[in-house]
C-alpha cells in the first residue's frame, strides 16, 4: 500500500468493501459474526471492540439490532482519553473507509502509534481479550500489543480459521508467552466461532431482528414521533400509527395461533400473513415448544409452502434426537414431517433410514436385521426421489457397516463390501465428501480386525488410505486422525518386535496430531493411552513400566478434560492390573489395589458398567493365583461376586459366563465350571472347544471326566 498514492489506497479499500454490497439495495450484507458480536454488546458482555478493519459492518450490525452506535476513529482523533468510552464502543485503529484518514502504510501508522498504549490499557484493564479474524501480520497494532502484553493479566483467546496451520510468528509469540492464560482456537472462521460462543456457549438468544422481527419493528416504530400533518387541510391517518396497528395485529395473531376461527377476517388474514415468519423463526431456533404451539394453525393452513417448511423443521429436530439417542421422539418428528410434507422430500426417507439404523444398533439377531433391511429400503426411496443424494448413500453405507459388525465370516464380508460400494457411489457424486471417506476408513479397519495375516494388513492399509484422503480434504478432521491411530494400534497388536513398535509409534503420532488440532479431545488421549498400554504388554521390566506410566498419564489427562469418562477409568484399571501381573509381593498388591480403585471409580460414574465388574473380577482372580490358603480363597470369592454382579446387570454377558467357568477351573471344580461353559457355548459352540484347549485356567481340571465329556460333545472347529 505504501507504493500507492493516498487517493489510490482509499480507492482500493472502498472498492473492496463494495464487493460485500447487495446489488439490489447497494447496502452492505451483514454476516453472522458481526450480528452476534452486536448481540454480545446488547447483552452487556463487551467492553470495547478494537478493529483493524476499515469497513462499517460492526457499526451497521449495531444499528440493525437497535443499539446506540459509539464509533471512534483513532486516525482522526486529537488524542485518546482513557476511561472516556462507554461500554460497547468501537475503536477503528486503522481508520474508516469513509473517514478522513486511513492508516495502511508504515508512515501513516505513526499517526496513531502513540495512542495505542492508552487504548490497550483502557480496553484490557479488566477484560478478556478475544481476537477473531485477524492475522496480525506486518501490523504495528500487534507489535504494540506484544510490547505491552506483560501488563495484561487476563485471558487471551486467539481464533485462527485454518485448522492445519498456526498464526504468524508475532501472534504465536503472544500465545507462547510464559505465565499467561493464552489459548489458540483453530479451525473456526469468525461466523462459526461467534455461533459457538454466543448461541451454544453463552446460550444467548438470536438478535430480536431475526428471532422476532415483529417485536423488533414494534419497538422501532415506537421510537418514531408522530407524522407532521400538512397545515390548513384535512388530517389523514398518521402513517406511523397505521404501521404500528399492522404490527400489533400481526403480533395478536401470533400470540393466539391455535384459534381455529378468528373473530375477524382481518385477524385471520394477519395470522396467515405472519405464520410463515413464525414457523421460520421457530425452525431457526429449533424451538420445539414454539413449533408445537404453531402446529394446529399450520395443519389448518391452506399454505402448502408453510406446511413443508414446518415439516422440514421437524426433520431438523429428529436429527438432533437421533444424535442424543431419543429414538422414540425422532420417530414422532419424522412422522409429522411425512404427514405435512417437507421442502426436501428425500430427507424424509433419509431420516426414516437414520432412525431405523439407530434402532437396529440397539437390537440383535433377526430383529436387528429386519430394522437394517427397512433402513436400506428408506435410503433407496430417498435415492429414487433424488438420485444424486450423496448423504443418503453415505448413511446407507454406515447402516451396512453397522450391520456387518454384528456378523462374522462371509456374511460380514458381503455387508462390508456393500457398504464400500455405497461410499464409493457417494464419492463419485461428491468427490470432496470427507465424511464418506472417514466412514469408509472406519468400515475397512473394523473388517481388518476380523482377519489375520496379509488379509488384515491389506485392509488396514486401505483404511489408512481413506483416512489420509479425508484429511487431504479436511486437514483439521481430528476424528480421522485418532481413528487412524486406533487402526494402527490394532494392527500393531497383530505384530511383534520392531514391526509392532513402528506401528505403535505411528498410532501415537496420529493421536498427537489430533490433539494439536483439538487439545481437549479426550477420545484421542484415551486411544493414545490404550495404544501405550497395549505396547507395554509386549514389553518387560523397566521398558514395560515406562509405557504403562505413559498410558496412565494419557488416561489422567483425558479424565481432567472429561471427569465422568468411565471408559478411561476402566482401561486404566486394566493397564494397572496387567502391570501388577509382572510384579510380585507387595509391589503387585499395590498395583492391584490401584486397579481396583479405578474400577470402583468407573462404577460410581456408571453403576451398570458390566465390563468394569468383569475386569475387576479378572484382576482379583489374577491376584488370587499369586496367593495361597485363606488369602487366595478370599480373593477368588471376591472375583466370583464381581462376575455375579456383572451377570445381574447383563444376564447374557458371555464374558462373565466364561470368567465364572475359568474361576472354577482355577479352583479345581469341573462340576461348577462345566455349567458355565455350557451357557457360554450356546453363542458359538465351534469356538468353545478351541477356547478351552488354549486357556491355561483349565489346566487344573483338563483331565477331569466331566470336562472331557463336555469338550468331546462340542463340534470340532
Amino acid at each position: 500500500m505504501a507504493k500507492l498514492p493516498p487517493d489510490e489506497r482509499v480507492s482500493v479499500i472502498r472498492n473492496a468493501i463494495r464487493q460485500a454490497e447487495d446489488p439490489k439495495t447497494n447496502r452492505l450484507k451483514i454476516n453472522w459474526a458481526h450480528l452476534l458480536l452486536a448481540t454480545l454488546v446488547d447483552a452487556g458482555y463487551i467492553n470495547q471492540i478494537l478493529t483493524t478493519n476499515f469497513d462499517p459492518l460492526i457499526v451497521e450490525a449495531l444499528a440493525m439490532t437497535g443499539q446506540p452506535v459509539r464509533a471512534f476513529d483513532l486516525t482522526a482523533s486529537a488524542g485518546f482519553q482513557a476511561g472516556a468510552l462507554e461500554p460497547g464502543s468501537v475503536v477503528y485503529l486503522h481508520g474508516q473507509a469513509h473517514g478522513l484518514w486511513l492508516s495502511n502504510s508504515p508512515d501513516e501508522m505513526d499517526r496513531v502509534r502513540h495512542d495505542l498504549n492508552s487504548v490497550y490499557q483502557d480496553a484490557l484493564r479488566d477484560s478478556i481479550l478475544i481476537v477473531v479474524g485477524y492475522s496480525g501480520a506486518c501490523d504495528p497494532v500487534l507489535q504494540e500489543l506484544a510490547q505491552r502484553f506483560r501488563q495484561f493479566r487476563h485471558y487471551l483467546y486467539w481464533v485462527h480459521h485454518d485448522g492445519s496451520t498456526d498464526p504468524g510468528d508475532e501472534a504465536m509469540s503472544l500465545l507462547k508467552e510464559p505465565y499467561r492464560e493464552a489459548y489458540l482456537i483453530k479451525g473456526l472462521d469468525a461466523d462459526a466461532f461467534m455461533r459457538e460462543l454466543v448461541l451454544e456457549g453463552l446460550k444467548l438468544e438470536l438478535p430480536l431482528i431475526v428471532k422476532n422481527p415483529l417485536d423488533f419493528a414494534s419497538g422501532n416504530l415506537g421510537r418514531v414521533m408522530p407524522f407532521p400533518p400538512e397545515p390548513g387541510g384535512p388530517v389523514g391517518q398518521d402513517p406511523v400509527v397505521s404501521a404500528r396497528k399492522l404490527v400489533t395485529d400481526a403480533l395478536a395473531g401470533l400470540s393466539n395461533p391455535k384459534t381455529a376461527a378468528p373473530p375477524a377476517s382481518s385477524q385471520a388474514a394477519t395470522l396467515q400473513a405472519v405464520l410463515p415468519i413464525a414457523v421460520s423463526m421457530a425452525a431457526a431456533t429449533k424451538s420445539r415448544a414454539k413449533l408445537e404451539e404453531l402446529r394446529p394453525a399450520v395443519e389448518q393452513s391452506a399454505n402448502s409452502a408453510v406446511q413443508k417448511e414446518f415439516g422440514q423443521a421437524y426433520l431438523i429436530l429428529a436429527s438432533d434426537e437421533i444424535e442424543s439417542g431419543n429414538y422414540a421422539q425422532a420417530l414422532d418428528d419424522v412422522g409429522i414431517a411425512e404427514k405435512l410434507g417437507a421442502s426436501e422430500k428425500q430427507w424424509i426417507a433419509t431420516m426414516w433410514g437414520d432412525v431405523l439404523t439407530a434402532q437396529a444398533q440397539a437390537k440383535s439377531g433377526a430383529e436387528a436385521d429386519a430394522l437394517f433391511q427397512l433402513a436400506g429400503e428408506k435410503y433407496a426411496q430417498a435415492l429414487r426421489i433424488k438420485p444424486d443424494m450423496h448423504e443418503a448413500l453415505n448413511n446407507w453405507g454406515v447402516a451396512l457397516s453397522d450391520q456387518a459388525r454384528t456378523k462374522t465370516g462371509a456374511e460380514a464380508d458381503a455387508l462390508f463390501q456393500l457398504a464400500g460400494e455405497k461410499y464409493a457411489q457417494a464419492l463419485r457424486i461428491k468427490p470432496d465428501m470427507h465424511e464418506a471417506l472417514y466412514n469408509w476408513g472406519n468400515a475397512l479397519s473394523d473388517q481388518a480386525r476380523t482377519k489375520t495375516g496379509a488379509e488384515a494388513d491389506a485392509l488396514f492399509q486401505l483404511a489408512g488410505e481413506k483416512y489420509e484422503q479425508a484429511l487431504r480434504i479436511k486437514p483439521d478432521m481430528h476424528d480421522a486422525l485418532y481413528n487412524w491411530g486406533n487402526a494402527l494400534s490394532d494392527q500393531a497388536k497383530t505384530k511383534t518386535g520392531a514391526e509392532a513398535d513402528a506401528l505403535f509409534k505411528l498410532a501415537g503420532e496420529k493421536c498427537e496430531q489430533a490433539l494439536r488440532i483439538k487439545p481437549d479431545n479426550h477420545e484421542a488421549l484415551y486411544n493414545w493411552g490404550n495404544a501405550l498400554s497395549d505396547q507395554a504388554r509386549t514389553r518387560s521390566g523397566s521398558e514395560a513400566d515406562a509405557l504403562f506410566k505413559l498410558a496412565g498419564e494419557k488416561y489422567e489427562q483425558a479424565l481432567r478434560i472429561k471427569p465422568d469418562y468411565h471408559q478411561a477409568l476402566c482401561n486404566w484399571g486394566n493397564a494397572l492390573a496387567d502391570q501388577a501381573k509382572t510384579r510380585t509381593g507387595a509391589e503387585a498388591d499395590a498395583l492391584f489395589k490401584l486397579a481396583a480403585e479405578k474400577y470402583e471409580q468407573a462404577l460410581r460414574i456408571k453403576p451398570n458398567k458390566d465390563e468394569a465388574l468383569n475386569n475387576w473380577g479378572a484382576a482379583l482372580s489374577d491376584q488370587a493365583q499369586a496367593k495361597s490358603g485363606a488369602e487366595a480363597d478370599a480373593l477368588f470369592k471376591l472375583a466370583g461376586e464381581k462376575y455375579e454382579q456383572a451377570l445381574r446387570i447383563k444376564p447374557d454377558d458371555r464374558e462373565a459366563m466364561f470368567n465364572m467357568a475359568c474361576l472354577f477351573g482355577l479352583k479345581n471344580s469341573a462340576a461348577s465350571a462345566v455349567p458355565w461353559l455350557r451357557k457360554w457355548a450356546e453363542g458359538n459352540p465351534k469356538a468353545t472347544r478351541a477356547k478351552i484347549a488354549a486357556d491355561p485356567d483349565f489346566d487344573r481340571i483338563r483331565e477331569d471326566p466331566l470336562l472331557r465329556a463336555f469338550v468331546e460333545s462340542l463340534p470340532n472347529p
